[in-house]
C-alpha cells in the first residue's frame, strides 16, 4: 500500500507549472509552496517523461508495472 500524497493534485500540478512553463528555479518554488526542491524536481523530471520532452517511462507506463493488490502464495 502507497503512502497518503502529501500535497494536493492542484498544489502539484502548479507547482510543476511554476518550473516547467515559466522558468522558474525548482528550488525558490518549492520554498514558495513549502515543499522539499528534491520532491519538487522529481515531480518536473516525471512530467517531463509525461510530456514526452525527455526519455523514460511515463506514469502511466509506471502503473502498469506496478503489482496489483492480490499477492499469491
Amino acid at each position: 500500500m502507497s503512502a497518503p500524497n502529501r500535497y494536493p493534485d492542484e498544489v502539484r500540478r502548479r507547482a510543476v507549472a511554476e518550473v516547467i512553463e515559466r522558468g522558474r528555479r525548482p528550488s525558490e518554488v518549492a520554498r514558495d509552496f513549502g515543499m522539499t526542491a528534491t520532491t519538487l524536481s522529481n515531480w518536473v523530471r516525471q512530467e517531463k517523461r509525461d510530456r514526452g520532452l525527455v526519455p523514460g517511462s511515463t506514469s502511466e507506463q509506471l502503473a502498469e508495472l506496478k503489482p496489483s493488490g492480490a499477492h499469491r502464495c
